[in-house]
């Protein structure tokens, strides 16, 4: 009985912080928050459309935990314990606010408005507007319980028998539901079928990249089916994707790039499928001087992505058109998806043509030698190594670290803090970040494994 009531305190104190939320000013939502329980057609929309909660809460984590950057010692022991033991992948025990609350307020809100749908009085009911926005929650739960199994469990592999803890599927506002962890592959198929669900109901295309549409669910399931190892679905989501919006921006010459401003990309550029953004930003680190090395010096994103007036270098180059993150699916994205998905049928040949047309747009055009290998034995390679470029702080390193490793890469990675050496070896189980401490002891859910 006592958990159930702090269970409720909890959720109660989870929906006033929603409620007192100021609304988005990109959507310049007035939402009336005096309304404790929406219970109309308006006000669901409304709540959907509060993007600084539905879209800019993504989960920083996994970019944190990552390879892309580094740290100084000085920038370090600035750091609290609790950032430092991020950075170095150990366990400090954390409690709200944190980037689980952030996903499971999107969660609360998404159930919500499924309860409160039901509940739509049929003289009221307008069989248009009820799909777009029960897609719209059902794309919304999909797209963050997928985030938090890239970010809290650990690599899936949906054709293995091994199986492990995945998240806790939340799939109703009841906040007198338990919480309890699904499996990896039952949390797996359930954001599968949220997504798959969404797709049905949602319209092609929608008024502002900030709503999600069809083609923004088959992008999720593009990235979903990737992570899992289903390259065929992979590769049929992220086509279906590319044959209604193809557009890329030119980095030579678009009037969505600004080479000479602070931050070049126009925010809602014409490549954006979805938007959205993670909660924090990493502008206290440098880029990692290998990963920036491996751009070609005709590569128009080095300039682009990277401050290079001295060294260190430090980022740039997000489609947020400022420092916050870009989390959101592009097609660019959805191209290497879909060569990735022909490399491993061994379609060379059209991976090859899909690549070229990318780097087409990333390279100056007096460029006179070819820049996407001919032997088919390194095009896998110069795949994954393109992910990492094209994809850069965008919240898929995490995620392809742990499907890669998963099959044979093998990579450990590294910090180097105050003379000491860290290292993160492949499968490690810390590649399941801990879920934070208040939540461990209010629900009893498993924690991750420490080792």
């Amino acid at each position: 009985m006592m958990k159930n009531k702090i269970q409720n305190t909890r959720f109660y104190l989870v929906f006033v912080i929603f409620l007192c939320l100021g609304c988005d000013k990109y959507l310049d939502v007035k939402s009336n928050y005096n309304l404790s329980i929406p219970d109309n057609y308006e006000v669901f929309q409304k709540l959907l459309d509060n993007a600084t909660v539905m879209n800019l809460s993504t989960n920083t984590f996994g970019e944190i935990s990552a390879d892309d950057y580094y740290i100084t010692d000085q920038i370090y022991n600035g750091f609290s314990e609790l950032n430092q033991g991020d950075y170095v992948w150990e366990t400090i025990e954390y409690k709200y606010p944190n980037d689980w609350a952030s996903s499971y307020l999107i969660v609360y809100n998404a159930n919500l408005i499924q309860d409160q749908l039901k509940k739509i009085n049929q003289s009221n009911y307008d069989n248009l507007k009820h799909n777009e926005i029960l897609g719209a929650s059902h794309f919304y739960r999909g797209f963050t319980f997928f985030n938090l199994l890239c970010i809290y469990s650990n690599a899936l592999k949906t054709d293995s028998s091994v199986n492990g803890l995945g998240i806790v599927l939340r799939k109703t506002a009841d906040p007198t539901e338990p919480s309890i962890r699904a499996t990896l592959v039952e949390s797996f198929q359930f954001i599968i079928s949220d997504l798959v669900y969404a797709a049905k109901l949602l319209p092609l295309n929608t008024e502002h990249v900030l709503r999600p549409s069809k083609k923004a669910a088959w992008s999720i399931l593009a990235r979903a089916y990737l992570y899992g190892g289903e390259y065929e679905k992979a590769y049929l989501y992220a086509d279906s994707v590319l044959s209604v919006k193809g557009d890329l921006i030119d980095y030579n010459n678009d009037a969505d790039v600004n080479s000479s401003a602070s931050y070049p990309f126009k925010r809602y550029n014409k490549e954006t499928i979805f938007y959205a953004e993670m909660t924090k930003n990493i502008n206290y680190g440098f880029v990692d001087s290998l990963l920036y090395d491996s751009y070609d010096t005709k590569d128009l994103r080095k300039k682009l992505f990277f401050k290079n007036n001295n060294k260190p270098f430090a980022f740039k180059g997000s489609y947020s058109g400022r420092a916050n993150l870009f989390s959101g699916t592009t097609t660019s994205e959805m191209l290497l998806i879909k060569a990735e998905a022909l490399i491993r049928r061994n379609d060379y040949s059209s991976a090859r043509l899909i690549l070229e047309l990318l780097a087409e747009k990333r390279f100056m055009k007096d460029l006179n030698y070819e820049v996407v290998p001919q032997k088919n034995e390194d095009l896998q390679n110069y795949l994954m190594e393109e992910r990492r470029r094209e994809l850069i702080f965008r919240g898929q390193r995490w995620p392809d670290l742990k499907r890669y490793n998963l099959d044979g890469l093998n990579k450990t990675i590294y910090r180097f803090v105050n003379g000491k050496k860290y290292n993160l070896a492949p499968n490690d189980k810390r590649y399941a970040l801990p879920i934070p401490n208040d939540i461990v002891i209010i629900t009893d859910v498993a924690q991750n494994p420490k080792n």
